[in-house]
């Protein structure tokens, strides 16, 4: 397929899904939620006397991929404008601009950003039910080894793929390896691994990310269409003026990216 050609059918084709991409990008999304988790950690350790604050910090501190879904749940409790209400009203703010501006207080805590003891309850409620819920979750390293055995490939054939190097790609992939990939380096390992949608989806969410921007609407498409070649995928977010696919070095410590 003509690269050109290729770029029309990926340009129409986000034209025709339009309303399923988010407007938010990643980096915004991921701001917003370190946002969100740092008011999290301060509603626990003053408002919780029963292990709370002392379990969120060792989940978020257990894994890179931990930390990553700690973010995401707290980013979704920003959009929850039942929640932000409550805090809205004393700022002067209606809830859709604190959606937009994540959670309002920046200097916590403060009297007049306070939030109800019941909305402070079901916060940390949900939020130990979360990590409950995700605390066994399998590691990046057990669904990538998992995917590659069942198509029958072996590292080689993966890591030449994605463009990782060999000692790289044996860092994510070593048992009970705890780095976690930044996003764009798991697409590169679907792309190697020639994943459907949703095996890519666990190995993104492996890591503690999901399918929400232009960038992850095109790479779907790729996938539907069989696309795995890098250049020509980034051939094309280049031409639509998106984040290229491309791979970090491990630094030293085992995490990934800065």
């Amino acid at each position: 397929m003509e690269k050109e050609k290729l770029l029309k059918d990926v340009q129409e084709y986000l034209r025709q899904n339009r309303g399923e991409i988010s407007s938010v990008t990643d980096e915004e999304r991921r701001e917003t939620g370190e946002r969100g988790l740092s008011v999290l950690m301060s509603l626990a350790s003053k408002n919780s006397a029963d292990g709370t604050y002392e379990k969120l910090r060792a989940f978020s501190e257990e894994s890179e991929a931990q930390h990553n879904k700690l973010v995401e749940f707290c980013y979704e409790k920003t959009r929850e404008s039942s929640f932000l209400a409550n805090m809205a009203g004393p700022l002067g703010m209606n809830a859709e601009s604190s959606i937009l501006d994540g959670f309002i207080y920046k200097a916590f805590p403060d009297e007049a950003r306070q939030i109800s003891v019941k909305d402070t309850d079901r916060l940390l409620k949900g939020a130990m039910e979360y990590v409950g819920k995700h605390m066994k979750d399998p590691k990046p390293c057990d669904v990538i080894v998992e995917i590659m055995e069942s198509h029958n490939l072996k590292a080689s054939d993966v890591y030449g793929r994605a463009q990782l190097s060999r000692q790289a790609f044996s860092k994510i992939i070593a048992a009970n390896s705890k780095v976690t990939p930044k996003k764009t380096t798991l697409w590169c390992i679907i792309m190697g691994l020639k994943c459907d949608i949703m095996e890519a989806d666990r190995i993104l969410n492996s890591g503690g990310y999901i399918r929400c921007s232009e960038q992850d609407r095109v790479l779907e498409y790729f996938i539907d269409n069989d696309v795995y070649d890098l250049v020509t995928a980034n051939f094309i977010l280049d031409g639509m003026g998106l984040p290229l696919l491309t791979t970090e070095s491990v630094e030293k410590g085992g995490k990934f990216g800065n």
